[in-house]
């Protein structure tokens, strides 16, 4: 699963991109993705427990993008960048020499996809 760092600004923002956010505030949730990344690759930001008070408290947020629509659909003030900031892939490990783990796992999220209860799962945690 793939899972991008988008950039939310206030509409009419003068930040169009990645960067235009260096010496601007910042604000991420403290310890995940977005702050490791931007601490890292940009600057010291302010965090936040989570994304929604990062969101309405600096001049852009770095926040994941699922999380991120649902803001910005609540608030029409607010509009994620077309660019996503950076991205990140995720994935289940599975010891070598056990296919039958393996293809189960497969299965089951075969199984997730084809019903769209993946997509139900990760809507209901995306807030």
């Amino acid at each position: 699963m793939e899972a991008a760092q988008v950039i939310i600004v206030p509409k009419g923002s003068p930040i169009r991109g990645r960067e235009d956010i260096r010496g601007r505030r910042i604000g991420v949730q403290h310890g995940a993705t977005g702050d490791i990344y931007v601490t890292r690759n940009i600057q010291q930001p302010e965090r936040f427990p989570n994304g929604a008070l990062a969101v309405a408290a600096v001049d852009a947020a770095v926040i994941d993008q699922d999380p991120a629509r649902m803001y910005v659909a609540g608030n029409d003030r607010l509009e994620i960048l077309p660019e996503p900031l950076t991205s990140e892939s995720y994935a289940i490990a599975v010891r070598k020499g056990n296919p039958e783990l393996l293809q189960d796992i497969n299965s089951a999220i075969a199984d997730l996809k084809a019903s769209g209860r993946l997509e139900e799962i990760r809507t209901a945690y995306a807030a």
